[in-house]
């Protein structure tokens, strides 16, 4: 059921597309920025792609963890402290003097940023009826989808104008606006949090969700799919601008590809449904 005393009009579902663009804003942006990270750390390949697998690794687990949170202890102030820790991860990221503690930076980065995408569904669910819940989420998708398309090019151009740290600049003012958007926008959609429920019930609660062996094959599917994304999406910076001697700001206007890929499989996905068995 819509929660009625909410409103959940065109700025309340503005607030939610542009939270969701904290998960491409601290991957995407910063892909254009990787090899000039390397030449100024003095750094191995290997090393410094840690600044892209790592916070990976950590969003991952985060996701999981951010919908019981904010089952526990409501919507508002997990979404709000996601954002926080995203731009503290940020600004520990811009003023990073050892490839290290970059790394770390942009750990604290991917762990706030998982909560957008999560937390920006979780309150949609919340507040939109079933009639108007699938065209909500819609829009969701095609701001996720869009990020990468808005992030590559606009880290390319930062690098190119004014070096890879102007990328983290960019990525922490976008959190903090993302964040005064939230604030404002964004009320409480959860009316009684769980705060009574056992914080061993998650693992339970995955515990039934991971001996579904159906779920695990999809879960895998979609992991393969995105781990071919993301290889390439890690390799084509150092492919492009140091093999192929192309700048930034021209990577980041390749990079558009990816998503458009992206959109592409969605719609034809979308228009085989029902005409072909979903498996």
């Amino acid at each position: 059921m819509e929660n009625p005393t909410l409103n959940a009009g065109p700025l309340f579902l503005f607030a939610l597309a542009i939270i969701t663009l904290l998960l491409p804003l601290s991957l995407h942006l910063f892909f254009p920025a990787l090899p000039s990270v390397m030449a100024d750390f003095s750094t191995s390949n290997a090393v410094v792609n840690l600044t892209v697998s790592v916070p990976l690794f950590v969003m991952a687990f985060m996701s999981l963890v951010y919908g019981f949170l904010s089952d526990r202890y409501g919507r508002r102030p997990v979404l709000l402290s996601s954002i926080v820790l995203f731009v503290a991860g940020s600004i520990v990221s811009t003023t990073a003097q050892d490839i290290w503690v970059l790394i770390a930076g942009r750990l604290l980065q991917a762990a706030g940023g998982g909560g957008g995408v999560v937390l920006a569904r979780v309150i949609a669910r919340d507040v939109f009826g079933a009639d108007r819940l699938v065209k909500a989420l819609a829009y969701l998708t095609m701001a996720y989808a869009i990020g990468p398309m808005v992030s590559a090019p606009i880290g390319g151009a930062l690098v190119d104008w004014a070096g890879w740290r102007a990328v983290l600049i960019a990525a922490t003012i976008f959190g903090i606006v993302i964040g005064l958007v939230a604030f404002f926008v964004v009320m409480e959609t959860h009316k009684k949090p769980s705060i009574r429920q056992s914080s061993w019930a998650i693992l339970w609660d995955f515990r039934d969700l991971f001996s579904n062996l159906r779920f695990i094959a999809y879960v895998f599917q979609s992991g393969f799919c995105s781990s071919v994304f993301f290889t390439m999406a890690a390799a084509s910076s150092f492919l492009m601008i140091e093999y192929l001697q192309r700048s930034p700001s021209e990577y980041g206007l390749y990079f558009i590809c990816f998503p458009l890929g992206f959109l592409t499989g969605s719609l034809i996905s979308s228009r085989l449904a029902g005409i072909v068995n979903i498996e």
